[in-house]
Formats: structure tokens, sequence, C-alpha cells
């Protein structure tokens, strides 16, 4: 390279390409080392998969980040270590997937599949509620529970 295309704003510089159509165009493996990067990563492909990936300075993979075209369109993130993955918003932890496959909203310790601390809004719960548990003693017996409506004065039960 010469000096002046390193400094030019028009020419394009190339790493193992004859024909760079970019700025920066590298055709190879590109390895970054700062804090606070961004890279943005396109294939050639149109069906092809782009990752992002972590590794130590030895080269040994951490996790990745990429989109992967399998017959469809996946955001895949993974953690290959035994570890948890963290999701932030304003600095602040707000959810976080463990290495056992526990999510966690509103904790940082999760123990249940999904386990939240707050309050959950929902327009629809599935199941008979048999193993539901710490509530009211009045709803002890699902089958006997009764919804009234202010509609209609008879109730409804619930089997």
């Amino acid at each position: 390279l010469v000096q002046n295309q390193l400094a030019s704003t028009t020419s394009n510089v190339g790493i193992g390409t004859a024909n760079p159509q970019f700025k920066l165009d590298v055709n190879g493996d590109i390895r970054a080392i700062r804090d606070r990067n961004q890279l943005i990563l396109q294939t050639n492909e149109t069906s092809g998969s782009v990752y992002q990936s972590f590794a130590t300075s030895t080269g040994n993979m951490r996790g990745y980040f990429g989109y992967a075209s399998r017959g469809r369109s996946d955001l895949e993130m993974s953690n290959l270590e035994n570890g948890t993955l963290l999701f932030r918003t304003n600095g602040n932890e707000r959810m976080r997937l463990t290495e056992n496959g526990y999510m966690g909203l509103g904790t940082t310790t999760p123990t249940e599949l999904l386990e939240v601390i707050g309050t959950v809004k929902a327009t629809r719960f599935v199941g008979d509620g048999s193993q539901l548990i710490g509530l009211p003693s009045f709803l002890n017996s699902w089958s006997t529970l009764k919804v009234y409506s202010k509609a209609a004065p008879s109730h409804v039960h619930v089997p």
C-alpha cells in the first residue's frame, strides 16, 4: 500500500481481493482487538448464514450471534460455555437465560423454567390449574370455581 492510498477519501482498499468494492473490502477472516468495536457482517450468498463469533486469544470459541439460514430465517444467540445469556437495556439486567435453561425476569437466580418477580399480564392461560400452588384457600378446588358477570346475574360454572 502506498501512503496516500491510506489517506485517500476516494480509493478502496482490498485485502485478499484484487478489485475492492468498498472502502475496506476483505476476503477472509478478520480479527479486531479493541474495546467497543462495531462490525457489520455480510455474506455474498443470497441465502447464506452470517455470524459474529466470540473467541479467546487462543482461538477457543466462546459463543456467537448471527443469522442462520436453514430454510427459514433464524436469528441465533449462543453461549458455548456453561454460562448465562444476559439481556440488558439502559445498563440494567432485564432478563437472563441460565445454563440449565431457566428464564428469569426480575430475578438473577431463577429456579424454574420461567420465574417472574413482578406482575404478569396475559390474555389467556391454558391448563386445568391442578398444579398451581400458592393460591388463596378459597380457590383450592378448581371444580367449584364460579364466575359471575355483572351483565348476567346468573353464574357460570367452570368444570
